[in-house]
């Protein structure tokens, strides 16, 4: 059975904070990271559950166990040095098994320790961040790649232009359509905080953070429903551009990850290094019903 959530929406649906009903999966137990030991092993992740994967090539190193009872992930990151403008890429990721019929995701994120260098010369602004990010839907005319899925994603970031205190994390969302078949930097149209800054949720306490992060898709109203904490905001599709929805998205196209990234400027002066440590708690997840 699904849940009706009355939600309290700043301006993306309606305005002066009126109510507004999103019909949501319910929200079930995945991994609270409590067990000791995973087939005799302590601090080791629950392979069951998630399948780790590095992404950045040459230029990341990463870790991940099970510390503190969290999901904890530290990634260090260099740049290249063959320019002067654009990132570079290195993710942690943390993918979710047998995730074809999740309609969304839960999660308690905290950057624990971060370490950001820049380069003068670039204009570009680097950063790093722990997110939750996954494919919620198709437009009905998805191929066996990425085109015409739409993905989702909420951030807990920092970035290098955050005029905040250090021990601080902004939090955003967002949501794309791949245009080609692999969602590549060239493939994407995306709708985010830049685009409506009711996206936009604001700052936390990085280290100490004991607030959710969610993503929920509410299939029939067409609406995508992002919280931080008790803070919702929705966005519906067709009044913001994105195409309407197939009814499925295949095995081969779905995946949901919770992911450390780091965007780390290029620079022709020397290799320069970003460095996050963070961790994930009270994994929940959403499936269609």
């Amino acid at each position: 059975m699904k849940i009706k959530l009355i939600l309290a929406v700043f301006g993306l649906l309606c305005m002066n904070a009126s109510m507004v009903s999103a019909d949501l999966d319910p929200l079930e137990k995945y991994d609270n990271f409590n067990t000791k030991k995973y087939n005799g092993c302590k601090g080791c992740i629950n392979v069951d559950k998630w399948r780790m994967i590095q992404r950045g090539d040459y230029n990341t190193e990463v870790t991940r166990s099970i510390k503190g009872k969290r999901l904890h992930l530290t990634q260090r990151t260099w740049g290249q040095t063959d320019t002067d403008t654009g990132t570079t890429q290195g993710r942690n990721r943390a993918n979710f098994r047998n995730s074809v019929n999740f309609s969304g995701v839960c999660f308690v994120p905290r950057i624990l320790k971060y370490h950001l260098e820049d380069c003068p010369a670039n204009p570009s602004s680097g950063g790093v961040r722990i997110r939750y990010l996954g494919n919620l839907f198709d437009t009905g005319a998805a191929d066996d790649g990425d085109n015409g899925v739409i993905y989702a994603g909420i951030n807990f970031q920092r970035w290098h232009d955050f005029p905040s205190k250090k021990d601080r994390a902004y939090i955003s969302a967002w949501a794309s359509e791949c245009t080609d078949a692999n969602c590549d930097t060239e493939g994407w149209t995306t709708y985010d905080d830049t685009n409506d800054p009711d996206l936009d949720f604001g700052i936390a306490k990085a280290s100490k953070n004991k607030k959710q992060m969610c993503i929920g898709f509410d299939r029939t109203a067409h609406e995508i429903v992002f919280s931080f904490g008790n803070d919702v905001r929705v966005v519906n599709t067709a009044d913001h551009d994105l195409p309407a929805f197939g009814n499925n998205l295949s095995a081969n196209q779905t995946w949901h990850v919770i992911e450390t990234r780091s965007d780390i400027e290029s620079c022709t002066a020397g290799k320069i290094e970003h460095y996050i440590e963070a961790d994930a708690d009270d994994v929940q997840i959403r499936e269609y019903q």
